[in-house]
């Protein structure tokens, strides 16, 4: 009898011991595929925007734009002002805000969102970028990952109802597919504009050139080459002259500076591009 107690007391003793291990394995398991999890959605975050031209990776880059607050960009931007950075090999990572800095003598940072008040930005997602980096507030930028000519037709009572004393608009990279001609590209820009000025006519319109695109990106999007993005600039002049608007060649802060201000995807572009273009046309509309 004793013995048989003996035993079972250590049977016990043994599943006890079995059964806290066995615990142990399961929060070790739980906690590892947590760390698994959160670094992979950290990377999605961190490729989305930049990669994120087309609608269909619009619902990656909303998930980064939640993730973060405007406060948490803020702080980080706050902190990296002033350091230099080598460009990123891939695409943008959107938590350390890669930039780089004495890119020019106009490089300096500003109170955009006094300069900009009452102003509004409509574009697409390298506009959007202005709000992303709260550059700018959100409510004056109309702007959408994927956005062309043809979808902020359905944005233009918003842009009215806002009544912005200027509205300065960027298009072409969505627009710009291998099948369209510069003619039909300003007839769509040309409507565009009319119908803004039939809605808010004391507004003050200036189209903005068409960026250019790296020598990366020229490769995986051919049409998006250096001669072609000329013809549509020039055809964008030629509209803004018949329609007594303002043309503004915003592509010149990226000959003036002296680096790469592309991102990886050779489309978009660094926070710096930011700082020199609204530093521009600070100068050059105000």
């Amino acid at each position: 009898m004793r013995a048989q107690r003996k035993r079972r007391k250590k049977a016990r003793k043994s599943i006890a011991i079995i059964s806290m291990l066995s615990l142990v394995l399961f929060i070790s398991i739980t906690a590892l595929k947590k760390l698994v999890i959160d670094n992979f959605d950290h990377d999605k975050k961190s490729l989305s925007y930049a990669n994120s031209i087309d609608d269909k990776k619009s619902d990656s880059y909303a998930e980064s734009k939640l993730n973060i607050t405007k406060d948490d960009l803020k702080k980080m931007v706050d902190e990296n002002e002033g350091n230099e950075e080598a460009p990123p090999d891939e695409a943008r990572d959107n938590n350390d805000k890669q930039r780089d800095t004495k890119v020019t003598a106009n490089s300096a940072k500003r109170d955009y969102k006094s300069i900009f008040n009452g102003d509004v930005f409509v574009g697409d997602s390298i506009s959007d970028g202005l709000a992303y980096y709260d550059l700018i507030d959100s409510s004056n930028v109309i702007a959408k990952l994927g956005f062309t000519l043809l979808k902020a037709e359905n944005e233009v009572d918003k842009i009215a109802l806002l009544k912005p004393k200027n509205i300065y608009i960027l298009f072409g990279a969505n627009d710009m597919d291998a099948k369209l001609s510069s003619e039909m590209f300003t007839q769509r820009y040309e409507k565009f504009i009319k119908n803004i000025k039939a809605k808010s006519p004391n507004s003050k319109i200036y189209i903005q050139s068409i960026l250019p695109v790296s020598d990366k990106a020229v490769k995986s999007k051919p049409y998006l080459n250096s001669a072609r993005i000329n013809e549509f600039n020039n055809a964008l002049k030629k509209m803004a002259k018949k329609e007594d608007i303002n043309y503004v060649n915003i592509a010149s802060v990226l000959k003036d500076a002296n680096v790469d201000l592309h991102e990886g995807d050779g489309i978009h572009f660094k926070y710096q591009f930011y700082i020199l273009w609204l530093n521009y046309l600070a100068d050059n509309t105000k």
